[in-house]
C-alpha cells in the first residue's frame, strides 16, 4: 500500500485521460511548481524541478527539514514529502507520519486526484502550519506513530530523481554512440531536439507565436473602426479649438468692455472731458473776440460760453470728488 493513500484494487479501471481542452500536462505540472515558489516558504532546489529542501523550527524539536520529491509523472501521480529530524538516528511521532518520516495524513495527500488536486504550494504549507501548530515528538522506540487505518509502508522507490529518470535516452546509448553523438553537431542537435524539456520550451514558444498572431489579426479587424474613432477624434480637436478661440475673443471683448468701467478708467475718462471742455469754451471766447469774424452775438456768445462752462465745472467738480474719496466709484 502507498503511504499516501489505499492503494487500487487490480481490477480497477485506469485513470481516464484528462478532457479535451484541459491543461496538458506540462502545464500542470508548472502550475504546482509555481505555486511551490511562489508560497514564501524558505524553499532551497536540490535538483531541478525535482527536489525541494525547506527548513523550519518547532520549540520542541528544533530545526527540522521537509523534502519535497516530485517524480517524472507528478501531477498525475502524488508528490512524496518526507521529514527528517536534525539527527539521523531520532525518530519523530506524529499522526501524519508514516515510515520512513513520509507524508501521508494530509487528506489531500492521502486521496491524491491530479484532476482536482490542491496546488502544490498550498499543500506544503499545510504541512508545515501542521507540525508548527502540533509538532511531532520524539519516539521511545523505533516504532512510530500511525494512524489506525495504514499499516506499515515501505517508503517509495524513488526518493530522489537521478539523471536516469530525467534522461533516459542517456541509459540506452551505447558509449560509442555517445562519443558519435558528442562529436556529430547534427546528431546532437537532434538529440537535444528530442528532448522532452526543449520540446516544452519550443511548444510554450509556438504558443506564444499563435497567439501573438491571433491577437494581431484581431486587432486588425478592428482598423476599420479604429479610423472612423480617430477621425472623429480629429473633428472633435478641430471643434475644440476653435470654441477655445471664440471663447478666447469672447474673453478679451468682456475685458475690454469692463475695463471702461474700472476706477482709473471712468477718472481718466473725466479728466479727458474736462479738457475738451475748457478747451471749447477758449475756441468760443476766440471766435466772438475775432474782429475777423461776426458769427456770433452777444446773446448766443454767452448762452454758448455759459453752457461750456457749466459743463467744465461739473465735471471738476466730479473729478475732485473721484479724487478725494475713489469708494464713490464701489458703490
Amino acid at each position: 500500500m502507498s503511504p499516501f493513500g489505499k492503494s487500487r484494487k487490480n481490477n480497477e479501471s485506469p485513470t481516464p485521460p484528462p478532457p479535451a481542452g484541459s491543461a496538458s500536462f506540462p502545464e500542470r505540472r508548472r502550475k504546482h511548481i509555481t505555486s511551490l515558489h511562489t508560497s514564501t516558504l524558505p524553499l532551497r532546489e536540490l535538483h531541478p524541478e525535482a527536489l525541494y529542501e525547506l527548513s523550519f523550527s518547532t520549540q520542541s524539536t528544533g530545526q527540522l527539514l521537509l523534502h519535497v520529491g516530485l517524480s517524472p509523472s507528478f501531477p498525475d501521480s502524488p508528490p512524496t514529502i518526507q521529514l527528517r529530524p536534525p539527527q539521523p538516528q531520532l525518530q519523530l511521532q506524529h499522526p501524519w507520519i508514516v515510515q520512513g518520516g513520509y507524508i501521508a495524513g494530509h487528506d489531500r495527500l492521502a486521496n491524491w486526484d491530479a484532476g482536482s488536486a490542491i496546488l502544490l504550494g498550498k499543500l506544503v504549507r499545510d504541512v508545515v502550519t501542521e507540525f508548527t501548530n502540533r509538532p511531532p515528538i520524539r519516539a521511545q522506540s523505533s516504532n512510530i506513530n500511525r494512524p489506525a487505518n495504514m499499516s506499515p509502508t515501505p517508503p517509495p522507490q524513488q526518493q530522489q530523481p537521478t539523471a536516469s529518470t530525467d534522461y533516459p535516452d542517456v541509459d540506452r546509448l551505447r558509449p560509442e554512440d555517445m562519443h558519435r553523438v558528442l562529436k556529430n553537431e547534427d546528431a546532437l542537435n537532434a538529440y537535444f531536439d528530442d528532448l522532452e524539456h526543449v520540446r516544452n520550451v519550443r511548444a510554450v514558444h509556438r504558443d506564444l507565436l499563435h497567439g501573438n498572431e491571433a491577437l494581431a489579426k484581431r486587432n486588425l479587424t478592428h482598423e476599420a473602426e479604429l479610423q472612423t474613432a480617430n477621425e472623429s477624434i480629429a473633428a472633435q480637436q478641430t471643434l475644440l479649438m476653435s470654441q477655445i478661440h471664440a471663447f478666447e475673443e469672447t474673453s478679451k471683448s468682456r475685458d475690454d468692455a469692463a475695463m471702461r468701467f474700472t476706477p482709473n478708467y471712468l477718472t481718466s475718462a473725466l479728466r479727458g472731458t474736462l479738457t475738451q471742455c475748457e478747451a471749447k469754451s477758449d475756441e468760443i471766447t476766440n471766435t466772438f473776440l475775432s474782429t475777423s469774424s461776426d458769427a456770433l452775438s452777444i446773446d448766443e456768445f454767452v448762452k454758448q460760453f455759459r453752457d461750456a462752462r457749466t459743463t467744465y465745472h461739473l465735471r471738476a467738480a466730479k473729478l475732485e470728488r473721484l479724487i478725494g474719496d475713489p469708494r464713490v466709484l464701489a458703490q
